[in-house]
């Protein structure tokens, strides 16, 4: 009934967004709908049947149960709840996504194998902390991959299984640095040899640094030392990806990755949207960012920043956590739907149906769900129907419709990332109190392209002789912190390469070497909007009488979608405003949640009036 190709849910035949919903009694025993105490399994059913009527497609759940390794080696998988919970599926018609790992896979029992943090301690317990092993030890590693080939076998045999999750916000601790496991030490060493960096009489010896480093001292051995847990964190997913495909190749993999790339303290968390993108069939990530006011275009950044990394390579994008908190104001359920459809995203898992039950101390009772822990409907829960309904008139029109793009894209350094992280973060515990100058520097020049309308992609140096994107226009948002490597890499780009300035706000051509700003000399710098004229620069959607309406473009064959998100601070609605784009489609309906069937807008000569817009809608363009 249901298959995934290329990130996109097929059903019958049919292209459709992946609708769907997370019914995620947790490995985290007090994460739970219904307690040990109540019928799980009766209510589960009925939870599944509702989920159905409610307008979703597919649903989540965690492979919880006993997965251990026998006597003769082989391993033993059994997941009664998740067993019944795709038989359920497969009764409502609802396609099955399965995550196959809990917090660690430990079936050898191996002792001390907790990461270490630069103290020594090994890392506490936190709920939310969901990759806790040593990702360098061969027994672990191998406990991790037998699992997972034996559960995706296992679970291959439900035939709505369509896709599995590998671990979930896969990422180092937020609060201290890690990982200084003697083998992951062992592991780095080696690493230092491979690229060079250390011959191997003095890798043995070599003091892996503890801190960032002193003000004025050698960045480079705190960058090193945070590539290689990134990289190595990117590689282990990436493992375990290739285990699930082998266990069973039909259903695509994703993560579900935290914006961590787009705020300050990455170089610490080590997520990596770009590698997923290579190693996975599909770039999935989490996002709680409210889409209102300017925290619109910090939300924008993350999604634009995933989707991107999955276009590189031919792929796409699905947010695997939608946030649905059960105190979610409807007008936001509305605002974040149009935004991430604009995106271009496949699939829209909301987090989660039913509010976790309330047992003192858990982390997070009665908080996310479109209903409450005892079936009470949250007051969403209307809005949320509503935009079901919209989403499934246009789903297929959605689905197979590629985003609109500008040609331009910001330079994502992990190097520098790492660079700013050593200068600017000393003593920081973890991420807490970071600031990174070139996270900022990104945000700051992407929210002031795309209040312009400017469709902005993001891509790494190494990539740029091998994307997907067509590319016209480069832009740094920093220059220094760049590696020599990534700065040969972008003078060989052959179209227009620009640096921002945080400071002034302006983009100016990229010189090398740079000129220095001397008093009473005169450069050409650029505003937003002066820099998309001079560089003719596209934009599919130009947006008339409207500061805080947001315009993307889809398009597919003989067919356009344009998405539209009401970002203003005070929610005023948006009266007499326009847009304009290619004049090739001459008939408009603009559907709402509200509206799903759609109201007849008039078009003339590719301009649209449009009525009064309150969050948002989607206007399907046919010639």
């Amino acid at each position: 009934m249901y298959v995934i190709k290329n990130g996109i849910l097929f059903h019958d035949g049919i292209a459709r967004i992946a609708l769907g919903q997370s019914y995620y009694p947790s490995y985290h025993p007090e994460k739970v709908p219904v307690p040990e105490t109540g019928n799980r399994e009766e209510e589960m059913v009925t939870d599944l049947r509702e989920i159905r009527e409610a307008g979703f497609n597919l649903c989540r759940m965690a492979a919880l149960g006993d997965i251990q390794r026998n006597p003769d080696g082989t391993i033993g998988v059994q997941t009664p709840l998740a067993d019944l919970f795709c038989e359920e599926c497969e009764r409502n018609d609802l396609a099955a996504m399965i995550r196959l790992q809990g917090y660690s896979v430990n079936l050898g029992n191996h002792e001390n194998v907790t990461m270490l943090g630069a103290d020594g301690e090994p890392m506490p317990f936190h709920w939310s902390w969901f990759v806790r092993t040593c990702l360098n030890h061969p027994g672990i590693i191998a406990d991790n991959r037998d699992s997972t080939v034996e559960s995706a076998r296992h679970f291959g045999e439900f035939p709505n299984v369509v896709s599995f999750q590998i671990y979930n916000e896969p990422a180092y601790p937020s609060a201290g640095i890690y990982d200084y496991h003697p083998m992951t030490i062992e592991a780095y060493r080696g690493w230092l040899v491979t690229k060079g960096w250390e011959t191997p009489e003095t890798a043995a010896t070599y003091i892996i640094p503890h801190d960032r480093p002193e003000a004025m001292t050698d960045p480079a051995p705190w960058i090193r030392w945070r590539l290689f847990q990134q990289e190595r964190l990117a590689g282990f997913l990436g493992e375990m990806a290739e285990a699930a495909k082998q266990g069973y190749g039909p259903a695509e993999t994703l993560t579900c990755n935290l914006g961590a790339p787009f705020k300050p303290g990455n170089a610490i968390r080590g997520v990596d949207y770009h590698t997923s993108a290579k190693t996975m069939d599909i770039v999935g990530i989490t996002h709680y960012v409210p889409f209102r006011g300017p925290q619109f275009h910090a939300g924008c950044e993350i999604l634009d920043g995933a989707e991107s990394a999955a276009a590189s390579e031919g792929k796409h994008a699905w947010i695997v956590e939608v946030n649905a908190r059960t105190n979610i104001p409807p007008k936001e359920w509305e605002r974040e739907t149009y935004a991430i459809l604009g995106r271009g995203y496949k699939g829209l898992l909301y987090y989660q149906w039913r509010a976790d039950y309330p047992y003192p101390g858990s982390p997070e009772p009665e908080a996310f769900g479109m209903e409450y822990n005892d079936k009470r409907k949250t007051e969403a829960y209307p809005t949320a129907l509503a935009c079901n309904r919209l989403i499934n008139t246009l789903s297929t029109y959605l689905a197979s419709a590629e985003k609109l793009r500008s040609g331009l894209a910001i330079l994502y350094s992990d190097h520098a990332t790492a660079y700013f992280d050593a200068k600017d973060n000393r003593g920081c515990n973890g991420i807490q109190d970071a600031h990174d100058r070139y996270v900022v520097a990104m945000e700051h020049c992407y929210s002031l392209l795309n209040r312009q309308g400017v469709v902005c992609d993001f891509i790494r140096a190494e990539d740029l002789s091998t994307t997907r994107l067509t590319l016209d226009t480069l832009i740094l948002p920093v220059r220094e912190g760049l590696s020599s490597a990534e700065t040969a890499a972008v003078k060989k780009f052959g179209g227009n390469l620009v640096v921002f300035d945080d400071q002034s706000s302006s983009f100016t051509h990229y010189q090398d070497p740079p000129v220095q700003r001397t008093h009473g000399i005169v450069y050409q710098d650029y505003g937003a909007e002066e820099l998309i004229t001079s560089l003719e620069v596209p934009i599919p959607v130009k947006v008339s009488g409207a500061s805080a309406l947001d315009a993307r473009m889809l398009e597919g064959n003989g067919y356009a979608l344009i998405c539209l998100t009401n970002y203003d601070s005070l929610e005023r609605p948006v009266r007499n405003a326009s847009l304009a784009f290619t004049d090739t489609y001459n008939q408009a309906t603009l559907h709402t949640a509200e509206n799903p069937q759609g109201i007849e807008s008039p078009v003339s000569r590719g301009i649209i009036n449009l009525p009064q817009i309150i969050t948002g809608g989607i206007i399907l363009l046919r010639e």
